[in-house]
Parts: structure tokens; C-alpha cells; sequence
């Protein structure tokens, strides 16, 4: 998966440590640390998700010298 981290202003944040995790009701992955790509501000994590169904996604972003960030997606693996 993809993810792109953007300041207040929107500008892309092309240092930041992001972290990746998933679960479900009864099911839950490991985090994964995502990589930066060549795309500024993007970062790609590998995910496992080990059955099909709806999945929480939980993103976490530490820009150097700043507080972490989070925000929490739904997404349907099939």
C-alpha cells in the first residue's frame, strides 16, 4: 500500500518515520514500517492481511522534530 504524508499546508513530508497497522475483529498484522519512495512525501509498506473482509488501517507519521500524527482508514480486502 501507499501512503503520502502532507504538512498543514499540504506540502509533502519527505522525512518522516511512517508506520503501518491493520486489524480486524479478532485478526491483527504486525506494523510495518514504510519505505520512502521516489515520489516525495510517498511511502510504501507491505501489508499482510490474512483473510478477506473489512480491515482498519491505523497510519502513523513522525516528521523529524515534530509530534506524531495518526489517522484510521476502513478498507475492503478481498
Amino acid at each position: 500500500m501507499r501512503v503520502e504524508v502532507k504538512d498543514p499546508a499540504g506540502q509533502p513530508v519527505s522525512d518522516a518515520k511512517v508506520e503501518v497497522g491493520a486489524g480486524m475483529t479478532g485478526m491483527s498484522a504486525p506494523k510495518a514500517v514504510a519505505r520512502p519512495t521516489k515520489d516525495r512525501g510517498a511511502y510504501d509498506a507491505n501489508i499482510n492481511f490474512g483473510m478477506a473482509g473489512t480491515w482498519t488501517l491505523d497510519v502513523t507519521a513522525t516528521p523529524p522534530k515534530a509530534q506524531p500524527a495518526s489517522a484510521k482508514f476502513q478498507i475492503e480486502a478481498r
